[in-house]
């Protein structure tokens, strides 16, 4: 499902920001299809959530640019990345460049994200307090791609100590936590919070789900193709994609844009 999205290409944007580029050039970006409420592809086939509210913002202040965004699976996200077929992605986090070495850039913090370990309540987590040693034996659920549960958790599941399940979607994993299929799951705090929303859980159902320790605070990022022969422009795109990031986060705007999208989200359900 594709949405194009035609930002900035007549005026110059708030912050006053002028490409270099002397013509508009067409800014092929792809992201997460099935993350929300961060990046996900809506009913009505339009990418959407927090990372879209903040990025089209962004995108309206720059001048001579076409930025083109498409949801896809994250894993087919990350193929089209190291094949160059496309300028940018999000939203990885940098902590995990050292095994995308297909990325050499990373955009300055669009947002800061805790990732969290749930459990299935009748898991006996009682002074589990390591991560990952104190959780093996177990079977954790895991968006397919993702590095969240960090290099030491993938280090436990080839030894065997820990068995993984993959499924695509943060909805998919979370169903399979209230159905018994895994123990445990990893993503974001707030990710979990609105696939039990998608899921249409009951309160009980909720209360099944337990947090029981925060793996992290990762910042989510537009990460750049090494391979960009395509796109002499990179660079430049990049250049003033992080100042005007940087300006909205020290004016406050970024997290008003994101009270604003959780508090409408909210609203519509």
């Amino acid at each position: 499902m594709l949405r194009s999205v035609l930002l900035g290409a007549t005026a110059i944007g708030a912050l006053g920001l002028v490409s270099a580029a002397t013509a508009q050039d067409s800014v092929p970006i792809i992201a997460d299809e099935a993350y929300p409420p961060f990046v996900f592809v809506d009913e009505s086939g339009a990418l959407t959530g927090v990372y879209v509210t903040v990025l089209d913002a962004v995108f309206a202040r720059l001048e001579g640019y076409e930025v083109q965004a498409e949801g896809v699976p994250w894993n087919r996200a990350l193929s089209m990345v190291e094949a160059g077929e496309v300028l940018a992605f999000y939203p990885p986090y940098e902590s995990s460049g050292g095994s995308r070495d297909y990325i050499d850039r990373y955009s300055v913090p669009i947002l800061s994200e805790r990732v969290v370990l749930v459990c299935n309540d009748t898991v006996d987590t009682a002074g589990r307090t390591v991560w990952p040693d104190d959780f093996h034996g177990l079977t954790v659920g895991n968006n397919s791609g993702y590095g969240s549960p960090g290099e030491a958790f993938f280090a436990a599941v080839e030894r065997g100590d820990i068995t993984l399940e993959e499924t695509p979607s943060t909805v998919g994993n979370v169903r399979k936590l209230l159905a018994g299929r895994v123990d445990c799951y990893v993503n974001a705090a707030l990710s979990i919070q609105a696939a039990l929303a998608e899921a249409a859980a009951s309160p009980a159902d909720r209360d099944r789900v337990v947090e029981v320790l925060t793996l992290s605070e990762n910042t989510g990022h537009l990460g750049y193709a090494r391979d960009a022969d395509a796109f002499p422009f990179k660079d430049d795109f990049a250049d003033a994609v992080d100042a005007v990031l940087t300006e909205m986060t020290e004016s406050g705007e970024i997290e008003a844009l994101i009270a604003q999208y959780l508090a409408d989200a909210s609203a519509a359900n």
